[in-house]
């Protein structure tokens, strides 16, 4: 199974957030490349060595954890934009995600077991993604552009025990 690792690098681009994404035999590397200029991109490339180095063998439980342990207050997900932007430090969004992987755990999810969400863009999804993978349980996303059709087709066909919803609005669909 793939997966994937976000941590905080130091380069001569500045300080930035570069994960790894692991499926079967090989390894990605997805960094965000500020500019277009060669110089730049293989400035950044030579980071994914670092990435690989700082995350190698870590699952993304034990990856939320330990950031949480070593950056408690270091921002780890915004919401927003300005003014009104909300942002949950690593122990925040740790201590979140451990209640909910208790409340879905309470609910019957468990390893192995496929979980649908469906909610917009918002932390809460983060939130119960991470959630589910921390029980080691399969989540699959539902986007809100899908056609009713389209959603009761991947419901009916995922197999999934839970289903994770945003409100009403997608219960209706």
């Amino acid at each position: 199974p793939g997966k994937i690792a976000f941590t905080e690098i130091e380069s001569d681009l500045g300080r930035q957030t570069i994960g790894l994404l692991t499926g079967g035999q090989r390894t990605y590397s997805l960094i965000r490349i500020c500019g277009r200029s060669s110089r730049r991109r293989e400035q950044a490339m030579t980071t994914a060595e670092k990435v690989r180095a700082a995350v190698d063998g870590l699952t993304i439980p034990q990856l939320l954890q330990r950031n949480a342990q070593e950056h408690p207050d270091k921002p780890a997900l915004t919401s927003g934009i300005g003014p009104t932007a909300t942002t949950l430090s690593w122990q925040q969004l740790r201590n979140e995600v451990a209640a909910l992987t208790q409340g879905l755990r309470s609910v019957g999810l468990d390893k192995g077991d496929r979980m649908l969400i469906m909610m917009s863009k918002r932390p809460e999804h983060w939130i119960v993604d991470l959630a589910a993978t921390h029980l080691g349980a399969l989540p699959c996303t539902v986007y809100d552009t899908l056609s009713t059709s389209q959603i009761r087709h991947i419901a009916e066909h995922s197999n999934a025990t839970v289903v994770v919803l945003e409100g009403i609005e997608q219960f209706k669909r």
